[in-house]
């Protein structure tokens, strides 16, 4: 099934990208989200979403439209304190930092948790301005932000390693023994 081959070859990819890291690299997208969720997600269970699978191959779609490979040798390194938070922006262009969303429905507004993540990639980065786009079925939405994380945001968001949002724990496998549980 077509199905199968695409999600055995996304987590092959997935494999091939295992780098060594330091035990203090944080990656910039636990910045935005519950560490313990985002640590304990197995990439296999994850790309059994057909959101998910879409999302990736859209990724990969626009990786090679502008000729911006999404992979860890393009792995981005900032210091703070006893920490070094890692990152792959999704796209950078000049002076501009993109980051793609694939949604089931178009959002009024950004989501806050997206807005965060840019955030840190823009500080990462050294951009001023960023771009979060939402691709749905229906139409493509762009959001401009305009302030990078400050080095105080990181370190409190460094502080807070819990679940930010209440949808974090709906989805958590380890909603019923967490005691940091919003819900």
């Amino acid at each position: 099934m077509f199905e199968k081959l695409v999600i055995e070859k996304l987590i092959n990819e997935a494999k091939s990208w295992d780098r060594e890291k330091q035990d203090n690299e944080i990656p910039a997208k636990m910045l935005a989200f519950c560490w313990k969720r985002y640590s304990s997600t197995d990439t296999e269970e994850l790309l059994q979403n057909p959101r998910v699978v879409i999302g990736v191959l859209l990724h990969r779609g626009l990786e090679k439209y502008f000729g911006y490979e999404d992979r860890p040798k393009n792995v981005i390194k900032r210091p703070i304190g006893e920490y070094v938070i890692v990152g792959m922006p999704d796209l950078v262009l000049d002076d501009t930092v993109y980051e793609f969303k694939y949604s089931t429905s178009t959002p009024k507004e950004p989501r806050e948790w997206d807005i965060r993540q840019l955030r840190v990639y823009m500080w990462i980065t050294g951009k001023q301005k960023g771009e979060i786009v939402y691709f749905t079925p229906l139409r493509i939405k762009t959001f401009e932000v305009n302030e990078p994380a400050t080095d105080e945001e990181i370190i409190d968001w460094l502080r807070y390693r819990w679940a930010k949002y209440r949808w974090e724990c709906a989805r958590c496998p380890f909603r019923h023994e967490c005691e940091h549980r919003l819900i």
